[in-house]
């Protein structure tokens, strides 16, 4: 079954977008099978972005997160995220049934 990661941020939103754009093809090559920046928009939570991405099991999530580990322009992109906006909550999902 699938695995999702949901990051939910708060900071400076051109920041969040740019590095968006940098980290999406680097995951998406990574072995993701989605890869998704929305905003928020009613809620507590509006104005804040959520970061989803999606393998197709936990042995895929697993070697996408050691690709990204070793990816350089992955790392230096979440640097300049980590100085501009805050990780506010971070959830596990595993799909259960399709």
């Amino acid at each position: 079954m699938t695995v999702t990661l949901m990051n939910r941020f708060s900071g400076n939103a051109d920041v969040i977008e740019k590095v968006w754009r940098i980290h999406r093809p680097i995951i998406q090559k990574s072995g993701a099978t989605q890869a998704e920046l929305s905003r928020i928009h009613t809620g507590p939570h509006t104005g804040q972005f959520l970061v989803l991405v999606q393998c197709s099991d936990w042995e895929g999530h697993g070697k996408m997160v050691t690709a990204l580990a070793g990816d350089v322009a992955f790392k230096k992109a979440q640097a300049t995220l980590d100085k501009s906006a805050k990780l506010e909550e971070r959830t596990f999902l595993r799909g259960v049934a399709t």
